[in-house]
Formats: C-alpha cells, sequence, structure tokens
C-alpha cells in the first residue's frame, strides 16, 4: 500500500524526480536495491511516453499553424527559385538551356496558387478556433488583401511566362536549339516578381506582428517596394549585357 502511494500518476510523474520519489519509497517499504531500480525504471518510463496534464496539445489549431507557416515559407521559395531561373535563363548561351531554366521558372508558377489556397484555408480555420481574433482586425485583412494580390501578380506573370515560352520555341524551331538565345527581358515581370517577394515579407511581419489597419498596410507596401529596389540592382548587370548585342529586344506582350 505504501509503494501505490508513493507512484505518481501519470501526469504528475514529469513533475516528481526520482531522486524525491524512490528514496522516500524505499524507506517507507524496506524495498530491496532491486525494487529501488525498478522505481526509477518506472518513473523514466512514465516521463518519456505520458503526457504532462499542463503542457498544449497537439490540436487542430496547432496542425493549421504548421501548415500556415508552412505554406508561407513556400511561397517565398517559389518566388526565390523563380527569380534564380530567370537569371540562369538570363546567361543561357543556347536557346536549349534557355527553355530548361525557363521551364523550372514555369513549374514554380504553377505551384503558387496551391500554396496560396492552403495559407488561406490555413489562416481561416484559425480564425476560426481563435476566439480574439476577428475577421475585421487590420492584420488579418491586410493579410487577406496580401494573400489576393499574390495570386493576382501570380496569375499575370504565369500568362507572361507562357508567353515567353512561345516566343523561345519559335525561336528553337527557325534558329536551332544551339543556336544563342534572343535577349528575352520582361520589364513588368522583373518587377511583380520582386513585389510578390517583398508583399510575402510583409505578410510574415504583420502576422507575427499583428499591427492595426494601417501599420499593417504600410508594412506590406514597404515590402514590396525595397524588394522592387533591390531587383533593380541586382538585374542591373544582365539588363547590360542584353543592351550590348546588336540583336533586338523581344518584349512581351501583356
Amino acid at each position: 500500500k505504501s509503494q501505490a502511494k508513493m507512484r505518481p500518476s501519470p501526469g504528475h510523474a514529469a513533475s516528481t524526480s526520482p531522486a524525491e520519489m524512490v528514496p522516500r519509497s524505499g524507506m517507507m517499504s524496506g524495498a530491496s536495491n532491486g525494487d529501488l531500480v525498478s522505481e526509477m525504471i518506472e518513473w523514466h518510463t512514465r516521463a518519456l511516453f505520458h503526457h504532462p496534464a499542463e503542457a498544449p496539445i497537439m490540436d487542430g489549431y496547432h496542425i493549421a499553424l504548421f501548415l500556415h507557416i508552412a505554406s508561407l515559407m513556400a511561397s517565398g521559395g517559389s518566388t526565390s527559385i523563380t527569380h534564380f531561373a530567370r537569371l540562369r535563363r538570363a546567361r543561357s548561351t543556347t536557346i536549349s538551356a534557355a527553355r530548361e531554366w525557363h521551364g523550372l521558372l514555369l513549374v514554380s508558377a504553377r505551384t503558387f496558387p496551391f500554396v496560396l489556397l492552403v495559407l488561406l484555408l490555413s489562416g481561416g480555420f484559425m480564425m476560426s478556433q481563435h476566439g480574439g481574433w476577428s475577421w475585421r482586425d487590420g492584420w488579418v485583412e491586410t493579410g487577406v488583401l496580401g494573400i489576393l494580390l499574390l495570386g493576382m501578380i501570380g496569375g499575370v506573370l504565369g500568362k507572361r511566362g507562357r508567353a515567353m515560352a512561345d516566343v523561345l520555341a519559335a525561336h528553337e524551331a527557325s534558329a536551332g536549339a544551339d543556336a544563342p538565345p534572343p535577349p528575352l527581358r520582361d520589364a513588368l515581370a522583373e518587377k511583380l516578381a520582386w513585389m510578390n517577394l517583398g508583399i510575402a515579407l510583409g505578410e510574415a511581419f504583420v502576422m507575427t506582428t499583428k499591427p492595426a489597419l494601417l501599420p499593417a498596410l504600410a508594412a506590406v507596401a514597404v515590402g514590396a517596394l525595397a524588394t522592387i529596389m533591390v531587383g533593380r540592382r541586382l538585374g542591373g548587370g544582365s539588363h547590360e549585357l542584353h543592351s550590348e548585342s546588336t540583336r533586338p529586344v523581344i518584349t512581351q506582350p501583356v
């Protein structure tokens, strides 16, 4: 009976150390060294495999939070792949290489709508589970607006990217796969792609700090403008290479 009284419950196991539990159990029951070892093994087993009552549990809200963060990271990763593929396409020496990098850009663009859908659905589920948040909160409205902007910009980029793919395919059919690629430059698409990255960063800041409407909108706008300026600085080198060429610059229709 004394041993049973001294054994902690599963919820209490992690809060009672073996140094406190085992010696007292041994003194009260006159247990042998083997019994003391069994007590310590039992305590560590309960501490490892029983969830403390006061610790948070994994529920739908936390799963949705993971999906929300993962989708936001995926949107940034997709945008980064887009910029990398765009840079490698501009430095390609053959049409076939330019088409391969442009194909990677299009694949990344096709995954973007699914990422945004997960971002929106997971955010909406968390809103329904959290009693202190409202759809009228400024940071929530800014988050929804940012997702819509990312979706619209992604649609424009996808359309212009497919038009550029047709230009590359036609040029390859006429000049051959090993011919030098035409100096493709779409200034609008470049600005929109950098703006996407800035909006995603602004959204991450707003979701973390949860400000009012005006500060939240300002954060997203600052992020978009900052990345556009960074893109102009980083993209100058490849544009100068194209401008020195005697071949015409191919511009894409909207």
